[in-house]
């Protein structure tokens, strides 16, 4: 890959699109799929396809760009999710008198410390990858 603005731009935004669809594709409960590696089946999170993307992009902003930029990614990837969240919550408290939740959405709405977590264990997994 060459080392150009627009190459670090496509991989951040895949990053930040992965990241964002695993855990919109994990709050709506776990949901499992069947993996199979030759003779061996795996069940996994149906997220963990995405998730796995935000590994490989960091990676290679890492080796291309560097460090900083690689960190970069990853904080912007946790700013994302903390407004992503925030704007989920907020929804159905801005918009009350309009509203009529749905089903997936209240999965979305019932996380709490799930959240928390989740949002802890993506910049300890990231920042030690990166």
């Amino acid at each position: 890959m060459k080392k150009t603005e627009k190459n670090l731009i496509i991989l951040t935004t895949l990053f930040a699109t992965a990241l964002l669809t695993s855990n919109i594709i994990s709050s709506n409960g776990m949901i499992l799929t069947n993996i199979f590696i030759g003779k061996i089946q795996l069940l996994a999170p149906a997220a963990v396809l995405a998730y796995a993307l935000t590994f490989l992009a960091t990676d290679v902003i890492g080796q291309v760009w560097g460090k900083k930029e690689a960190n970069f990614a990853v904080i912007t990837g946790f700013i994302a999710q903390i407004l992503c969240t925030a704007l989920i919550y907020l929804t159905p408290i801005i918009f009350k008198p309009w509203f009529q939740g749905s089903d997936t959405y209240t999965a979305f709405n019932s996380l709490g410390w799930f959240t928390v977590g989740s949002l802890l264990a993506y910049i300890c997994s990231q920042s030690w990858d990166v």
